[in-house]
């Protein structure tokens, strides 16, 4: 036989639980009906960039047709007949290039507007990029840090490649060189329609 005050304990601990449960839940109910969030609403910042910094920024611009009358093979040979601008060799023959005594690591470098940042070593090697598919490269010295941040201090080299026309395209370049060296490039390019 069960003991009736035990049965009498436990119905009356489950009806205490059950209301500390219901007022805990209207109490919740409460908290969260008692504020509104406040929405700080959409900013929209609309702006060009400021035409008195682009006449202080002086810009230089080295056209594929340039590239080709030179015949440099890398864009480090290419900004070695830029005025104001020192490129020389360092460690692993990689190029540095310095502008107005800033080094490169205070040059952005851009690919197609867009920044290119070296993760593994710390700089772009530019030797490391051909020439064959680079329609120009515009060369900025002053003060471009305004229009493009701390990282360019010394200046920008956006490099531009070239665009797909709508006809095909096929470019196949072979050099030799003094002291065995080779040099072949393939380039195949169609723009594509959606």
């Amino acid at each position: 036989m069960v003991n009736s005050k035990k049965i009498k304990n436990l119905i009356l601990f489950s009806l205490i639980f059950n209301l500390a449960l219901a007022a805990e839940l209207q109490a919740q109910q409460e908290n969260t009906e008692s504020y509104e969030e406040y929405a700080l609403g959409e900013i929209v910042v609309i702006g060009e960039k400021t035409p008195a910094v682009r006449e202080v920024t002086k810009t230089t611009i080295v056209t594929a047709e340039e590239l080709k009358d030179k015949n440099v093979r890398t864009v480090a040979e290419a900004l070695i007949y830029v005025a104001g601008l020192r490129v020389s060799t360092g460690r692993k023959n990689e190029p540095n290039v310095s502008i107005h005594g800033l080094e490169q690591t205070r040059i952005l470098v851009l690919i197609d507007g867009v920044p290119y940042y070296e993760t593994k070593f710390g700089r772009l090697d530019l030797n490391a990029i051909p020439i064959d598919n680079i329609a120009k490269i515009e060369i900025e010295k002053g003060v471009s840090s305004i229009l493009y941040g701390p990282n360019s201090l010394g200046g920008v080299i956006n490099i531009i490649t070239k665009k797909p026309t709508e006809k095909q395209h096929l470019e196949i370049l072979l050099e030799r060189r003094d002291y065995e060296t080779y040099r072949t490039s393939v380039s195949l390019g169609k723009k594509l329609t959606k």
